[in-house]
């Protein structure tokens, strides 16, 4: 008898996982070929040959850009913002998703503000993350109580895995990873609109700059309760 076999079709998450994977592979080969090949000290046509190079190895990465983009708008609820309150993403039964995407999106920023390079977030870790949160906590639970239980899942699951950061910060790039996630689960808890979320996200990554060593500290203990102490104090900072 003949078995109709249906094409299995990968979830939105997952494409964009690929598809992102492949662009840092790209960006990290881009930069070990620049560095490498120092164009300025390569003779012509070599210089001329590793110029095309680098430039298609760009256009493909922005080409894989767009079209993470586009997979994300699909799957992104349009009621869903940047200011959606993390008590939200709790209640909704399919939570997970959107969450992650909001995540994807600030850690990116994060990431940026306090200095990484290269990194590599995964959305599909901060879904899972989020699952394994909601699946160790009850709805009495405080938002501050979620959210470092939350935070130790999301290191653990390594949902931000940053490449050296520059001297203008104090701390390493195994720290950059507590430090933006920290940051964005902070944003996620305070009171932010459409219009200011990004001064949020920015006042956020300050205050988890200026409590690093606490939260440091914390996170390597893996002290829930000095984590949710941090998070009911300075979410309203923010």
């Amino acid at each position: 008898m003949a078995v109709n076999l249906m094409p299995i079709r990968p979830d939105s998450t997952t494409l964009r996982e690929v598809l992102r994977g492949v662009r840092h592979v790209l960006r990290s080969g881009r930069k070990s070929l620049k560095d490498v090949s120092a164009m300025e000290n390569l003779p012509e046509p070599a210089a001329r040959l590793a110029r095309t190079l680098l430039g298609d190895m760009d256009d493909l990465a922005r080409g894989l850009d767009g079209m993470a983009s586009r997979i994300a708008g699909k799957v992104l609820p349009s009621a869903t913002s940047p200011a959606t309150p993390f008590a939200e993403f709790r209640a909704h039964p399919q939570g997970d998703a959107p969450f992650a995407v909001v995540a994807y999106e600030a850690l990116k920023k994060a990431v940026r503000h306090l200095h990484a390079s290269n990194a590599f977030i995964s959305e599909a870790a901060a879904r899972a993350a989020f699952q394994r949160m909601r699946q160790t906590t009850s709805p009495e639970q405080t938002s501050e109580a979620c959210s470092a239980i939350l935070l130790l899942a999301m290191l653990d699951l390594k949902v931000v895995r940053a490449e050296p950061v520059t001297a203008e910060v104090r701390h390493g790039a195994g720290d950059v990873d507590v430090l933006a996630t920290f940051a964005v689960l902070l944003w996620l808890l305070a009171d932010r609109s459409d219009a200011d979320h990004d001064m949020a996200l920015v006042s956020a990554c300050e205050l988890s700059r200026a409590l690093a060593d606490s939260i440091l500290q914390a996170s390597a203990k893996r002290d829930l309760n000095a984590l949710r102490k941090l998070f009911e104090r300075y979410a309203v900072n923010v």
